[in-house]
Order: C-alpha cells, then sequence, then structure tokens
C-alpha cells in the first residue's frame, strides 16, 4: 500500500500559497504525483433548487463568478508549479454547493489521498466546511485536513491515531499505513473505551500489533476525559507528546448534502492545529 496519487483541492486564491505547498510537499515525500482541482463554487436557492430553475440565468446562481473564480485559481496554481520539479496536472471544476460530494468524489476517484484545507469561519473561505464534508463523503478516498498557514506535514514525526475500536477509525489507520510506518513513533490512544468491548482485556492490543506487523512502532494510552470533550483530551494528549499528525475516523449521517458530522469530528475540524487524516 502505497501514496502514488494526491488530490489537493483549491477554493480560493490566498490557499495557492499555504495549502498548496503543503500539497507540493507532501507529493515530494511520497514521490507521487500532484492532482490540483482549482474549484468555483455557485450558490443555491434556499430550500433547494426548483423546477423552474432552467428559467433562472445561469449568473444568478453564480456560476459566472464561480466560473472565473476557477480559472483564477488555476492560472495561480500553474504559475506556481511551472517552477517546481514534481508530476502533477491542473484542472478546472464548476459546481453548485449542493452539486459537491458528486464533483470531488469524481475528481478524487483515483486518488490515494485527498488534500484540503481546515474549515474556516471567514467570507472568503464560506464553502470550507462542505468541502472537507463533500471530499469524506464523496469517496471513498482519505483525507487530509490541514490547518491554515501550515506549509508541510511532518510525516516522520510522532502520529497519533484517536481509536476506539470502530470501522471509520479502523480504515482511517489502514488509509494512514504509509504515515504510519515512515512516523517516528504512533501513539494509540483511546479515551474511556467500553468495558464491554472485544479488546477490554487488552484495550488496543490487537491494533497494535496489526500496526507493528507493519513496521509501525506502536505506544497504546488509555485515558479518563480530562477535557470537556473527548475531541479536546485527544488534541491535548497529542499536543503534549508533540505529535505532528492525527489520525481517526470521520463520522456523519449519510452521503447528502445535509449530512452533519458527529460531534467529535465536527470539533477537531473546528479546532485542531495539527493536519488530520480522516476517512469515513
Amino acid at each position: 500500500m502505497s501514496i502514488r496519487t494526491i488530490c489537493a483541492v483549491v477554493t480560493a486564491s490566498d490557499q495557492t500559497n499555504d495549502l498548496l505547498s503543503a500539497a507540493i510537499a507532501a507529493a515530494r515525500t511520497f514521490d507521487a504525483h500532484l492532482s490540483v482541482i482549482a474549484i468555483g463554487i455557485g450558490f443555491e436557492f434556499a430550500g433547494g433548487l426548483s423546477a423552474g430553475i432552467y428559467a433562472v440565468p445561469p449568473t444568478d446562481l453564480g456560476i459566472e463568478t464561480a466560473r472565473e473564480t476557477a480559472d483564477t485559481i488555476a492560472d495561480l496554481v500553474r504559475k506556481r508549479m511551472a517552477s517546481e520539479d514534481i508530476r502533477h496536472d491542473v484542472e478546472t471544476r464548476i459546481a453548485l454547493q449542493g452539486g459537491l460530494t458528486e464533483t470531488l468524489g469524481h475528481c478524487a476517484m483515483f486518488a490515494d489521498l485527498v488534500i484540503v484545507a481546515r474549515p474556516q469561519a471567514s467570507e472568503t473561505h464560506p464553502y470550507s466546511s462542505d468541502i472537507v464534508e463533500a471530499a469524506l463523503f464523496g469517496s471513498e478516498t482519505p483525507v487530509l485536513v490541514v490547518p491554515s498557514g501550515m506549509t508541510a506535514v511532518r510525516f516522520d514525526g510522532k502520529a497519533l491515531i484517536g481509536w476506539d475500536d470502530s470501522l471509520p477509525a479502523l480504515h482511517a489507520t489502514r488509509a494512514a499505513l504509509p504515515i504510519l510506518k515512515m512516523a517516528a513513533s504512533v501513539q494509540i490512544a483511546m479515551v474511556e473505551p467500553p468495558q464491554d468491548a472485544d479488546d477490554r482485556s487488552d484495550p488496543g492490543g490487537a491494533l497494535a500489533q496489526f500496526l507493528n506487523r507493519h513496521g509501525a512502532k506502536c505506544e497504546i494510552f488509555v485515558m479518563t476525559k480530562t477535557a470537556a470533550t473527548i475531541a479536546e483530551t485527544l488534541q491535548n494528549r497529542a499536543t503534549e507528546a508533540g505529535c505532528e499528525v492525527m489520525i481517526m475516523g470521520a463520522y456523519g449521517h449519510g452521503r447528502l448534502r445535509q449530512a452533519v458530522f458527529g460531534g467529535v469530528t465536527r470539533h477537531m475540524l473546528e479546532h485542531a492545529t495539527l493536519p488530520i487524516l480522516m476517512a469515513h
């Protein structure tokens, strides 16, 4: 298992600096092809698009603006990539907000990893949460969420797995194997594991054995919830241990636009200062 194709989703001009730098560094680390998707996003009417949509001029949906945005981003990306020595391609996409899942799912179909920016509550990044959600639910591809201002992710440092014995957490861990094998050490962190779990006599032991057989250097940490939330407890542990990247499952309901993340996932996306690799 290896990372040979990375898909970076860029939705704003300012992401052609930090986010693109992080994607370039990741592609160089794994000797991977980098596919950059410059995407412009139009809006939808409240309540969805009606049957009379075809009577509405495209400009009223922001399609022309979205196309201009995508073209501007793509031009900036191409200028930046002209001086880079990695294999790459640049594509433009436009989509209505409600069509992001399908659009990004198609773009990430043959990627091994998708890189997106961490959601921001700002007027210049109004759809950043939708982008993360669409990338996660649109395909089976793992997603690396990178905080603002980070220009490279250290994959050879310490990594932390937020483990709860669930399928999403297992999917994320399997997807992260190329990173975990590269990491200096891996911490399997569990917050108050259930007493009736199958591995209650050795919490996390089976996962540690699985990872050790793949060459990862693992430690197990079983913790009580010392902060207000499980997410904060995991974040505190990652900070105290000096971890460079976190791996966890992503939770939600359905693959539609109204999909909502579970509490731990949402808190991580809103507050994490570390890059997070997620899978659903």
